[in-house]
């Protein structure tokens, strides 16, 4: 049978007001008609069984918990004793760059093009010589970039399987699918 959940709230109340007052009574066992009063105000009837995954520890209050007084010495002795910090990593430099790259050249950077839809994304690309071009096939079926000089070709790619051609020389290259002679692309190379 399936409760409410103010039911199950109420009797979720019930049992931590008894858990409670059932608490309070042990620690004040020197007062036994204290301890009867509490137990006398809660009638039976109204105490239910409440699931276990409902249930929740209860803590006491902060009023019968015992407080513990500063030990100096335990004091000292944390002050003397340095704070333990974890080792630390030693930190890699970056490699320094040879001194034949002149300061104004360029690393080659890196573009890709996907194959999404039976189409090449982007449909022109510009880069510069030198730089590497990642063809990656997003569809379902088998593409390729095959350059119409064939001066590159990808060979066919499955689904997300890529291919990776650099361009060093500058000019401007015309490219398609070998599968589906409809799909074409153009990457211009620069100096």
């Amino acid at each position: 049978m399936r409760l409410h959940r103010s039911t199950a709230l109420v009797m979720l109340l019930s049992t931590l007001l008894i858990v409670m007052f059932s608490a309070c009574g042990a620690q004040d066992a020197a007062k036994p008609a204290q301890n009867n009063a509490h137990t006398d105000t809660v009638e039976e009837s109204a105490v239910q069984p409440v699931e276990e995954s409902a249930a929740k520890p209860v803590k006491e209050p902060a009023e019968h918990q015992p407080v513990e007084e500063p030990d100096e010495k335990r004091i000292d002795e944390n002050a003397e004793k340095p704070a333990e910090q974890p080792a630390e990593q030693p930190v890699e430099e970056p490699a320094a760059e040879p001194a034949e790259q002149a300061a104004d050249e360029q690393p080659a950077a890196a573009h890709v093009v996907e194959i999404v839809d039976f189409a090449f994304s982007p449909e022109k690309l510009e880069i510069k010589a030198g730089d590497t071009v990642t063809f990656v096939n997003r569809d379902k079926v088998g593409h390729t970039a095959t350059a119409d000089d064939k001066s590159f070709d990808t060979g066919q790619l499955g689904r997300d399987e890529e291919k990776q051609i650099t361009f060093n020389e500058a000019g401007e290259f015309s490219y398609f699918c070998s599968p589906h002679p409809g799909m074409k692309a153009t990457i211009v190379v620069t100096e």
